[in-house]
């Protein structure tokens, strides 16, 4: 299978030269499968995903966070491959990522890339050439042993950038990662769960919903499992009262209500 990794070599070659990239010291253990979406416009390329050490997102849940996250999606990979995917809000940025906990305050992990991609790194010609592999398929080939893996010098890479809107390509680059993880079997079809919940605080949410034709009460609970797949059930005990979520909708209603 060809796929065409033009301008995510062109990519980091930019990055490293501008110093917004660099590759992780070898006595560091790291396992990055990482992937980055990118602006279309070859002028302004850069990375989208800006890490900030202040993000008590990334504090309570224990997992890598961005700006102007709203909503979180989550990919399961098969468990051989050991990645998940933990992304808020995939309009603006997507990866897979798994790395060093002490490097999340202040870096992204970018992916493994063969070392030939960085050759004369200051002769920004050699950027348009067609790199001729995708950033990971020889790890994702290879299962046999180690003397039937391709003897290409792979490096693992840090990367810090800066977040930019370009939704569009952000989508495109996305759909074009996630086929690239289908055709090799790392992540079935329908694994995905699109963004459906806004900055989720704890494993449980709590909706209620007012019908007011009926004027009853129903009440719904997600609950995300420790796979990640939302499942329906009726509200535990001791859920969140309805009352305590500040300005819910709900609230204000049965206020009115009762006036």
């Amino acid at each position: 299978m060809g796929f065409n990794m033009k301008q995510w070599r062109t990519l980091v070659r930019r990055m490293f030269r501008s110093g917004l990239s660099a590759e992780v010291p070898n006595d560091e253990v790291a396992t990055p499968a990482g992937a980055f979406a990118l602006r279309k416009d070859e002028d302004k390329d850069r990375l989208i995903g800006d890490r900030r050490p202040d993000n008590w997102v990334e504090a309570q849940t224990g997992y890598p966070d961005l700006p102007y996250a709203p909503r979180l999606q989550l990919v399961l990979i098969k468990k051989r491959h050991g990645s998940r995917l933990h992304s808020r809000d995939v309009k603006d940025y997507y990866y897979i990522l798994r790395n060093l906990k002490a490097r999340l305050a202040a870096q992204v992990i970018g992916p493994r890339i063969p070392l030939p991609w960085l050759d004369d790194l200051q002769n920004e010609e050699l950027d348009k050439i067609e790199p001729g592999e995708w950033w990971d398929s020889s790890r994702l080939k290879c299962a046999g042993p180690s003397s039937s893996c391709p003897k290409v010098q792979r490096i693992s890479v840090t990367m810090s950038g800066i977040m930019m809107r370009d939704t569009n390509a952000v989508t495109v680059g996305q759909a074009l990662h996630r086929s690239i993880l289908r055709a090799y079997h790392v992540m079935q079809q329908g694994t995905e769960l699109l963004p459906s919940m806004p900055f989720p605080q704890t494993d449980m949410i709590i909706k209620r919903c007012l019908d007011r034709r009926l004027g009853t009460s129903r009440k719904s609970c997600c609950v995300t499992s420790s796979c990640g797949r939302a499942q329906i059930g009726p509200e535990p005990t001791g859920a969140m009262p309805c009352t305590r979520l500040r300005g819910s909708l709900c609230q204000r209603r049965r206020r009115r209500e009762e006036s």
